[in-house]
């Protein structure tokens, strides 16, 4: 019997601030965030990349 691999899904967990922070309350960016998701994209063996994201922007709802 030849045994299936399972498939292989890193995760980033990407916590703070979207954009510009301060020395207090750092803040995700370009920068910060390059070299976690460069790691994820190049796990052997992993055809995508899954992102949890925990920002304070994301949970506020606007009223139009």
């Amino acid at each position: 019997m030849v045994k299936q691999r399972r498939p292989v899904v890193p995760v980033v967990r990407l916590q703070g601030a979207i954009g510009i922070g301060t020395p207090f309350k750092p803040a995700l960016t370009l920068a910060s965030v390059a070299g976690p998701l460069e790691k994820a994209f190049k796990t052997k063996g992993a055809k995508e990349v899954a992102l949890i994201v925990n920002s304070p922007a994301a949970r506020r709802r606007r009223r139009i």
